[in-house]
């Protein structure tokens, strides 16, 4: 994409979140995906040691995720906690303004035992939480 086709689909995305946003009476997210070269992930999560937040996955085969930053986080507790974020997240995929081949992904994980001590590791940590990262 070149800068002015960027910058009018910017603005095509936002002007369609704001109406779709004032129709709904809440926030609506933006997500833009463009397909990059491969890069080497570990190469690219040490260099990002500096965020706050950086989430990365290696999966088998081919498919891995690396992701930075915190666009929006999701957290609830309880015994409902998978029920509850499901629904909240599935929400917000659905309403999302989507531009390019990927949807949004959320990353996070849920407390096995929600009734259980937690270890001074995890105490900052809710039940369950799903980071949106800002670039994935």
């Amino acid at each position: 994409m070149n800068s002015a086709t960027s910058e009018q689909n910017m603005t095509q995305l936002l002007a369609e979140a704001g109406k779709k946003a004032a129709l709904l009476g809440r926030p609506v997210l933006i997500a833009i995906s463009e397909q990059v070269r491969p890069a080497d992930l570990l190469a690219v999560f040490e260099s990002l040691a500096f965020r706050e937040k950086v989430f990365l996955w290696l999966g088998t085969g081919t498919r891995s995720l690396l992701g930075a930053g915190d666009a929006c986080t999701l957290s609830a507790a309880g015994a409902s906690r998978f029920h509850d974020l499901s629904c909240r997240w599935n929400r917000l995929a659905e309403e999302a303004i989507v531009s390019g081949p990927i949807a949004p992904v959320a990353l996070g994980g849920f407390r096995f035992d929600e009734q259980g001590t937690r270890s001074p590791l995890w105490r900052e940590f809710s039940d369950g939480e799903l980071t949106l990262p800002e670039y994935t």
